[in-house]
């Protein structure tokens, strides 16, 4: 079931599988465009008319606090553009910050999983590819686990695997320099 509460101009939607804000009184503008919510009236020192809404968490998502709740900009943006609001949020172009509504798209974890960035520890230059010294081959290991003589067979075989697995959640930038 679902109930309206109203809180300091704000109104939570109570619902089984997840809690959409709304917001209430013309607080906040989101411009698609930019993809930055602006105040659109004084509510305190740091939330002032005109002035960009929200902080950096040490993620790199754009955190709005409202009502004594923080809210990431980027599920305010459906809530802001009418859309349902999804299980997760997908930047698509792995930027957090970047919350222009051309950039986000909703979907599973899974899917959100697979557009992933390099971790920072990688030598290799690619994720799910890694050097073995003793076997001297380049490994893929994704959905299984094979070798490669050279670095460029193993790009192109994990390219391959990523697209058939991922579809249009393949994260393939870290592997357009071979193409």
């Amino acid at each position: 079931m679902e109930s309206l509460i109203p809180v300091d101009g704000i109104y939570l939607l109570l619902a089984l599988v997840y809690t959409a804000i709304f917001i209430g009184g013309n607080m906040l503008e989101y411009n698609p465009q930019t993809g930055k919510f602006t105040w659109l009236e004084d509510r305190g020192a740091m939330k002032v008319k005109g002035k960009v809404a929200g902080t950096v968490d040490k993620d790199g998502y754009t955190v709005i606090r409202i009502g004594g709740r923080g809210y990431k900009a980027h599920r305010l943006a459906f809530q802001y553009m009418g859309k349902e609001i999804p299980e997760q949020v997908d930047h698509i172009n792995g930027d957090p910050s970047d919350n222009r509504w051309c950039n986000l798209r909703g979907c599973t974890a899974t899917e959100n999983a697979h557009n992933q960035r390099k971790p920072k520890n990688n030598t290799s230059g690619y994720r799910n590819i890694h050097w073995r010294p003793e076997r001297n081959s380049w490994v893929v290991r994704y959905h299984g686990r094979k070798h490669f003589k050279t670095l460029e067979s193993a790009v192109e075989h994990l390219r391959t695997l990523r697209l058939q697995h991922c579809g249009q959640f393949a994260y393939l930038e870290d592997l357009e320099a071979h193409y």
